[in-house]
């Protein structure tokens, strides 16, 4: 009987595979990039998928080396395997009947899958440089979970919305991480870990998005190296490297309304399902305004559908102004209000034609801006 490559518990691989299967690209038209390589190293199993644009790599314990030979297998398929076997299966890596086979071994289940070689893997782990430094990743994945709305949907023509910004702040004492799509722009600062010395840069959503997924309840600092075209994130078991979005971000402070007067102070909760109830009404909220009218301490919240059919609804507010009517993009008036972490959010307002900022009322240093629409007259 052959000895095994090696042999892995199903809780320990199946985390890690889920991990890296996240920079796998599934329509490769480079067979191997549709794989993922196992690589044992003494007690321990490093697991990497790649597409080239972004590499993944998570590391978890061994049951038993073997020969510690690496191998690559097709990832979905490998995947689904081990999704579908037994939490307390203890699964055997060794050599298939056919030369270009691995077999996989978990008690009476059995398969065999293709293999290519290791040595064909690509990796961009290689081209990373810079110097290290330490972030608070926990902060960084709750503030990318704030703003990644913002890039939602951004023109494919201007490339560097499709990412979110992230530059030095206050001299360095702080990270400010921001995301705009021309329609709404979304701003978080965190405090730096150590001062923060490198120069603005554009991450991809993908890249924001796997790291807040699988750095974001990490307890440990993370370790940073930003490159001329790429960024490396370390943190406990897993290590995120990703192209970075060439291109200039905008000055997104340009927007910001200097004479926003009127303030208005709501609960986010019963703002946020009011205006979720009013849009249902809509067929499209990026055509269709959503209308809001303050008076005294009254929010009336209209929506008109260009089929004839309408909605609204009304809510106790804070407001001390004169009666005000301004109109916004529904779905994304819903996103500002889910983003914002406290109870209640203070909305400022100029005039109908002006951005409105929204600020969370406790002491955080974030803000969101949301463009208006022209209001129908009635």
């Amino acid at each position: 009987m052959a000895d095994p490559f090696f042999r892995v518990h199903r809780s320990q691989l199946f985390p890690a595979i889920t991990a890296v299967f996240e920079a796998v690209d599934t329509k490769a038209t480079i067979p191997i990039l549709a794989n993922i390589l196992l690589r044992p190293a003494g007690d321990r199993l490093f697991v990497r998928g790649t597409d080239l644009n972004i590499e993944i790599e998570a590391e978890c314990e061994l049951l038993e080396k073997g020969d510690g030979m690496a191998i690559t297998l097709d990832g979905a398929k490998l995947r689904d395997v081990v999704r579908n076997l037994p939490e307390s299966a203890e699964i055997e890596f060794l050599p298939g009947a056919f030369d270009g086979q691995v077999r996989l071994r978990a008690g009476r289940s059995s398969f065999s899958i293709f293999s290519l070689p290791e040595r064909d893997f690509p990796s961009i782990a290689q081209h990373v440089k810079g110097e290290p430094f330490a972030i608070d990743v926990k902060s960084v994945a709750q503030a990318f979970g704030k703003v990644l709305y913002a890039a939602e949907n951004a023109s494919s023509d201007r490339v560097y919305l499709t990412g979110i910004c992230l530059h030095p702040y206050e001299d360095g004492e702080k990270i400010a991480i921001a995301a705009t799509n021309g329609r709404c722009v979304a701003v978080v600062r965190i405090p730096a870990k150590t001062r923060a010395d490198f120069r603005s840069i554009i991450l991809p959503v993908k890249a924001a998005t796997a790291i807040r997924k699988y750095m974001g309840e990490g307890k440990s600092e993370a370790t940073v190296r930003i490159s001329e075209t790429l960024l490396q994130i370390e943190c406990d078991s897993i290590r995120i490297i990703t192209s970075l979005i060439d291109g200039t971000y905008p000055d997104y402070m340009r927007v910001v309304p200097k004479e926003n007067e009127k303030v208005m102070r709501a609960t986010i909760d019963t703002l946020s399902n009011a205006t979720h109830r009013v849009c249902l009404v809509s067929g499209d909220t990026a055509k269709e305004a959503l209308v809001l009218t303050m008076e005294g301490s009254a929010l009336r919240l209209d929506l008109s559908s260009r089929d004839g059919e309408t909605a609204n609804d009304e809510v106790s507010v804070e407001y001390g102004g004169d009666e005000f009517t301004i109109g916004f993009n529904g779905t994304l008036f819903e996103k500002t209000l889910e983003a914002i972490a406290t109870t209640d959010v203070d909305i400022f307002f100029g005039d109908p034609i002006s951005p409105a900022i929204f600020k969370p009322t406790a002491a955080l240093d974030e803000f969101y801006i949301l463009m208006p629409m022209r209001v129908n007259a009635s």
